[in-house]
């Protein structure tokens, strides 16, 4: 039996995809392929001179990044263009146009493949034919003169679509049908087609993912500064590039700033002129001429960097004139001494830019210097410092005014809110008047007594008094968790910024009057704000992206009532995505509060044989904050490999009011844990076509340490995956950079102080209670959650003689995302665990390490 096509036309739809499902053959031979030529091709000068050197093939397209569809262009050579269109199979295989003269035919075609298999790919008929799979040569047979010529190859396919494409290089004399045939082994089904379009399966296939960030918004509006990074290839750094465009037309004014390592740091005021960066060096864009000065060269450390409002000086943070940092043996005195992020050395500068006189504002010492801002009048400077305190929560910020004019220095106000969100650490903005600063904090000062004591996790808007240095939380009665990139509206009356509104991102307007301040959203252009830039009139530029739609730049200028697309960078790789929308599955929790949750179903039509239900995975972080409701490439990859994917956000996730967020204090797994339980109940028991004895779990840091958690206290899941996770919590607590500043609120405990605690709470310790096969995942390099943290649980699990395994990457930090061959490995694993266990497919995962 032959095989159907996908389609008939190249308009795929998902109804399409699921009544094609039945039409499946152990072998296939597709009725219909893509087809382009034949082209002119005439033999390369001296390729008959015996003199001439033997090269290599040179392919006339790059195979990696062509994923044909019909009516597709081909521009071929001067004067001549191809088009790919639709060619039906024949009783002797598919007919090529005769050429008079040398010729290239290119074809191509699409295969669905059930799961990992060798399929046989042959490939019959005359001439020069070389096949290329998935963007490789994979091998080639004949001369463009043979009458007849066979290419076979066995490739072993993974699970999801494949791309087969046939250079057919042929004489005139050479004619006659071409035979292609893709035969499986019986256990495995294939559908082939002519349309790219497909589920991920492939989490490679991210890879070609283009990015946008770094937005800086010029004051008036007209002119953006961002960074486009993009990968194609095997390099793993991408091309990054600084480029500036107008937000009207979306014409490029400066289409290459600088390459890897610049980025924009703020426009003058008057818009005239761009400040960027490259590495540690400063320059200066010039708006009328496109000239390029330099501002400071190879600058050590240099950090933030503030501009006067007159554009007269720069007010930057750099190690210049520092002692230089110890090597070797390490002395620690105090705890302070090993976090990464206590940064001594840093201090203040000013620098004359028309004269390039510069002075050390402050010098360096037992403290971190934070954030700075230039006051409007140039005057004078708001900046912050951390210092040590003996008690918890061990370190407090000082807001202190420096007159740049006097060189008086006055302390304004001292909040003791802890190191891991600091004040300012995600924003501070000076009004427009010079009477007040905006800034983001916890909710409250740490250590006051208040019982339950608030999530240091859980962010703030603030305004503090510049003159007598009282401070006010404006957020209040916002239900949001303030994300930061704050920006005074020109009359000082409101603030502008982004904020997580539950699992959603929202631009956010608070307005400043005598009635208390008043909240009002506007659109972004997607559920998730990755990035955003926003100017004193309103107009703002971000980055946003939604669970089925690829991060894309928008921008709202003016009188625009809504968002405008300005750059979509992913448009070809999202067109041939099908990719999951997920529905609503939020659920009473065991507190009868409301959790939000949401449910991705598969549409291809391998996600389950006929008859049978599907598998779902559980995806949670369960930490101080949510999972977001945007484009996310796990989420998709899991449910293109046939998955349905529940992901939920449990109690303690800031984002969802104070209270929700405060669970998060001292709680280690109860809650968070309870939470995901009764969610996952509540979706099986909402969806009969979900299989209950074939759920799996997963997460990644505080999230690797639920899943632990959860398996030690559930028989619910069959598999699961722990990615760099914390199975001690009295170790991670000592041995994690960040143990104790983290810990102080989210563990407020110690191991000698209260043992029992932290063994009912550390999953190490209830190891013998694990049921499901569980693989650890984690970076030999990773400093935030030592990999010690799933060495201890390894070794617990198999001395159980329990199912576990680690793999552990060398080299690579929190996230194990140092490249993108360790980022696209690791996922993959993942899934290949959950197919091995949920599927009963466990071929990818052993053939891996064979």
């Amino acid at each position: 039996m032959l095989c159907r096509p996908l389609l008939s036309s190249c308009v795929l739809s998902l109804a399409a995809l699921r009544a094609a499902a039945p039409c499946l053959a152990a072998e296939s031979e597709p009725e219909r392929v893509l087809l382009a030529g034949p082209l002119p091709a005439a033999a390369p000068l001296f390729a008959g001179d015996a003199s001439a050197l033997t090269a290599e093939f040179v392919a006339e397209l790059d195979a990696r990044f062509l994923w044909p569809e019909e009516g597709d262009a081909l521009p071929w050579s001067p004067g001549v263009e191809g088009r790919f269109g639709l060619a039906e199979r024949g009783a002797n295989g598919i007919e090529l146009p005769q050429c008079a003269t040398r010729s290239v035919t290119w074809i191509a075609c699409y295969a669905l493949i059930e799961r990992r298999a060798a399929v046989r790919v042959l490939v019959e008929g005359a001439g020069d034919l070389r096949l290329f799979l998935d963007g490789g040569e994979s091998g080639y047979a004949g001369a463009p003169g043979d009458e007849r010529a066979s290419l076979e190859q066995r490739p072993r396919l993974e699970r999801g679509l494949h791309r087969l494409l046939l250079r057919v290089e042929r004489e005139p004399a050479a004619e006659g049908a071409l035979r292609l045939r893709l035969e499986p082994p019986e256990e495995c089904r294939v559908l082939t087609g002519t349309d790219p379009r497909h589920a991920l399966a492939d989490y490679d296939e991210l890879g070609e993912a283009a990015g946008i960030s770094g937005l800086e918004l010029s004051p008036d509006g007209a002119l953006l500064a961002y960074n486009l990074r993009e990968r194609r290839g095997a390099d793993e750094r991408g091309v990054l590039r600084l480029e500036v465009i107008e937000t009207q037309s979306g014409r490029g004014v400066a289409p290459f700033l600088g390459g890897a390592g610049a980025r924009a740091v703020a426009w003058r005021q008057d818009g005239g002129a761009l400040l960027y960066r490259n590495g540690e060096s400063l320059y200066l864009w010039d708006r009328a001429s496109g000239g390029v000065e330099p501002v400071l060269d190879q600058e050590p450390g240099l950090g933030a960097i503030s501009w006067s409002a007159d554009g007269a000086f720069l007010v930057f943070s750099s190690t210049r004139g520092a002692a230089a940092e110890k090597t070797g043996i390490a002395r620690r005195v105090d705890l302070r001494e090993k976090l990464s992020d206590w940064p001594t050395r840093p201090h203040l500068h000013l620098l004359m830019l028309e004269s390039g006189a510069r002075r050390r504002l402050a010098l360096p010492g037992d403290w971190a210097q934070d954030a700075f801002a230039l006051l409007p009048d140039s005057r004078g400077l708001l900046y912050l410092r951390s210092v040590p305190i003996p008690v918890r929560p061990w370190f407090a910020t000082e807001f202190r005014l420096l007159d740049l004019m006097s060189g008086a220095d006055r302390l304004l106000a001292t909040l003791r809110m802890g190191f891991e969100n600091r004040p300012g650490l995600s924003g501070l903005a000076v009004a427009p008047d010079g009477s007040q600063a905006a800034f983001v904090a916890p909710p409250a000062e740490l250590c006051a007594g208040a019982a339950p004591e608030p999530s240091a996790f859980d962010p703030d808007l603030f305004v503090l008094d510049l003159g007598d240095g009282s401070w006010r939380r404006v957020s209040a009665g916002l239900d949001a968790a303030v994300d930061g990139r704050l920006c005074w509206a020109s009359d000082a009356r409101s603030i502008r910024f982004a904020a997580t509104c539950g699992s959603r991102s929202r631009l956010v307007e608070a307005v400043l009057d005598g009635a208390g301040p008043r909240f009002s959203e506007q659109e972004a252009g997607g559920e998730r704000i990755h990035d955003v830039s926003i100017t004193a009139a309103g107009d703002y530029a971000c980055v946003a992206s939604s669970p089925e739609r690829l991060p894309a730049l928008y921008a709202r200028i003016g009188q625009d009532a809504a968002p405008r697309l300005l750059l979509d960078p992913n448009e070809r790789l999202a067109r041939r995505l099908l990719l999951a929308t997920p529905r609503d599955a939020s659920f009473t929790g065991p507190d009868g509060g409301r959790i939000e949750g949401w449910l991705y179903w598969p549409e291809e039509p391998f996600a389950r044989a006929p008859g049978a239900r599907l598998p779902l995975i559980a995806y949670y972080y369960g930490g101080a904050t949510p999972t977001l409701f945007g484009f996310d490439e796990l989420h998709q990859f899991l449910v293109g490999r046939g998955y349905a994917l529940f992901v939920c956000n449990p109690r303690g996730a800031c984002g969802y009011g104070e209270a929700f967020a405060a669970s998060h204090v001292a709680e280690w797994g109860e809650r968070a844990g309870a939470d995901v339980l009764a969610g996952v109940e509540s979706v099986l028991a909402a969806h009969a076509d979900l299989d209950p004895e074939r759920v799996g779990c997963c997460g990644g840091s505080y999230g690797g340490f639920l899943t632990m958690w959860l398996i030690a206290h559930s028989e619910r899941f069959a598999a699961a995956v722990s990615l760099y996770g914390i199975s001690n919590v009295a170790s991670y607590l000592g041995d994690g950079t960040w143990g104790y500043t983290y810990g102080d609120q989210a563990i407020n405990r110690y191991p000698w102080s209260d043992p029992e605690w932290f063994v009912a709470h550390s999953p190490l310790f209830q190891a013998d209670r694990v049921t499901a096969p569980l693989l650890l995942l984690h970076g030999g390099a990773d400093v935030n959650v030592p990999p010690g943290e799933s060495e201890q649980m390894f070794t617990a699990l198999r001395l159980l003689s329990k199912t576990a395994e680690l793999v552990l990457f060398p080299g690579e930090d929190h996230g194990i995302a140092g490249s993108w061959k360790s980022r696209a490995e690791h996922r993959t694993m993942l899934a290949e665990w959950f197919d091995r266990f949920l599927r009963n497919e466990p071929a990818a995962w052993n053939e891996r390490w064979e």
